[in-house]
């Protein structure tokens, strides 16, 4: 029987350095039925040209000029033909097996979406120890189901490690091309709110590189602070309230139709429930916006609530879920 065709996406941006390694990881995989995808994203180095000359016709070589860290994994899922779909770094490695065992996970089991733990690398190829960079490691909010850790506690997904499905891909839609940072925390966020089934295998697939970005740590953390808050509220605004209901209970009141209307007033209560104070003032802002909504103040009184007193506290309010 034939095998699925996997297609890897392979987004590059000025990694001529490592790309060409990288491509020679999918080539080199055990499975035989593979469609690699190098999409450069405007590059101003040479990559295109050495993955060209190495890999010729076994890879389709898409260049573009540059649209930012979305624009290359859109282009390389339009261009997708497989029943699964694969994510690399432009700079990081796949291990041998990695299409084998995952491709054998998705078709076994009923996940949507799957990840692993990394290695870490540093620029010369050399491991780096799991403390390095601790958030793909630290278990954190035990007992939480994966949407819950990832609204609570954030990214925590090696998105190079990530193997879903085609209709899962096409049912979530592309990654948000406007994000500098957090593009895929907000996919991941999309697929759960949407009922997609994820989860994280301990079988280390991929071999994660670290060095020093493109961007300024100051670029970063301004990008993050601004996203964070936009990601969470466009995951609420676009879920599917059955899903909501099911995993924040203490938020969502049950309905005899689980797929009713999420209330604005629900949604900030989640907000304001939120452990990072940019989302709380979020939650913050848009209560303070619904005093005017006469069903709002309805809700409120239904629930016994003191708005006033909740407003005061919501700035040192801790983790509440």
């Amino acid at each position: 029987m034939k095998k699925k065709l996997v297609s890897v996406v392979i987004p590059v941006f000025n990694q001529a350095d490592f790309a060409v390694e990288t491509v020679e990881s999918v080539v080199g995989q055990t499975y035989g039925n593979v469609q690699i995808i190098v999409v450069d994203d405007g590059s101003t180095d040479d990559g295109a040209a050495r993955i060209r000359d190495a890999f010729g016709s076994d890879v389709e070589l898409i260049s573009q000029p540059n649209g930012g860290p979305s624009a290359g994994i859109n282009t390389g899922l339009r261009a997708a033909k497989g029943e699964f779909i694969a994510l690399l770094g432009g700079d990081d490695v796949a291990m041998p097996d990695r299409i084998a065992s995952q491709t054998e996970i998705l078709s076994e089991t009923s996940h949507d979406i799957i990840f692993s733990r990394p290695h870490l690398i540093n620029s010369f190829g050399d491991p780096l120890p799991d403390e390095d960079f601790p958030i793909f490691f630290d278990p954190g909010l035990t007992g939480r189901s994966i949407f819950q850790r990832l609204l609570l506690q954030g990214n925590f997904l090696c998105a190079s490690s990530t193997m879903m499905s085609a209709a899962a891909a096409q049912k979530i839609g592309f990654f948000h091309p406007g994000l500098i940072q957090l593009q895929d925390y907000d996919y991941w966020l999309r697929a759960c709110a949407l009922g997609c089934s994820l989860a994280v295998f301990e079988q280390r697939v991929v071999k994660y590189r670290r060095h020093f970005s493109n961007l300024s740590s100051s670029a970063r953390d301004f990008a993050m602070l601004v996203e964070l808050p936009l990601v969470i509220r466009r995951s609420l605004d676009d879920a599917c309230p059955a899903v909501l209901r099911k995993e924040f209970p203490e938020i969502f009141r049950p309905q005899v139709n689980p797929n009713a209307p999420i209330s604005a007033f629900e949604k900030s209560g989640l907000l304001l429930s939120h452990p990072r104070e940019e989302v709380r003032a979020l939650g913050l802002s848009m209560a303070i916006q619904l005093f005017d909504d006469q069903a709002f103040m309805a809700e409120a009184g239904e629930r016994g609530l003191n708005l006033f007193r909740m407003l005061y506290n919501a700035g040192e309010n801790k983790q509440n879920l």
